[in-house]
């Protein structure tokens, strides 16, 4: 069922629900008038609406936009990995790109030799040149290769980060992640200052693989 776009739940009030503890499928299903309803009955709701706001407005300052899964430039991709979905994601740069209809994910081994590398750059390159939007991790090795090669044609990329997005690791990749920005976007599941759990390595995966749809 499609929901109106006036009940859908504003970006603090979806973060209020994720911080709470709702699952994804729950909060997609859930509109306004609802949420209106749990503020009576769900305790300390309240607490995380007001949590919600604060970082909202502090990553707002640094550029930051947040978009719930119920947002029209959430991506599409994204909702059809089911509860695996995040649902708010916070982003940097050209939010159209999370719909592209043309994009590609090449995603490797972080501890990739030269010719790992090589090859990731190369695929990066080859698939910017035809018009795919390359999505990849932003992490050591293939996946900084893959950014790389489609950078150098001046194409457009998708830096899926683990971190929140005030945080470059490692700090060194600080350059490419501005490059990720300006005409491409660079998103994350995290909030402001969060750092990427180390237990949740299929999740950091999860993302950017959902962009695979090139042959």
């Amino acid at each position: 069922m499609t929901m109106d776009p006036d009940d859908r739940l504003n970006i603090d009030e979806a973060l209020a629900l994720q911080l709470y503890g709702m699952p994804v499928a729950e909060i997609r299903e859930t509109d306004c008038h609802q949420f209106d309803v749990m503020m009576f009955f769900y305790d300390g709701l309240q607490e995380h609406v007001d949590v919600a706001i604060d970082i909202l407005e502090r990553q707002e300052e640094i550029g930051i936009v947040s978009l719930s899964c119920q947002h029209d430039f959430f991506p599409r991709r994204l909702l059809e990995i089911g509860d695996d979905c995040p649902p708010v994601i916070h982003c940097k740069g050209n939010l159209e790109l999370l719909n592209a209809e043309k994009t590609v994910a090449i995603i490797g081994a972080r501890a990739a030799d030269k010719e790992g590398y090589d090859k990731a750059y190369e695929l990066g390159r080859r698939y910017a040149e035809e018009g795919y939007v390359v999505v990849s991790g932003l992490a050591l090795g293939c996946d900084k290769a893959a950014h790389e090669g489609c950078l150098s044609v001046g194409s457009k990329t998708i830096a899926i980060v683990g971190n929140g997005l005030d945080i470059c690791h490692p700090k060194a990749y600080s350059t490419i992640m501005g490059c990720c920005s300006p005409s491409g976007i660079s998103a994350s599941r995290q909030i402001q200052h969060a750092l990427w759990p180390a237990t949740a390595y299929r999740l950091r995966c999860l993302m950017p693989s959902s962009w695979l749809n090139a042959p």
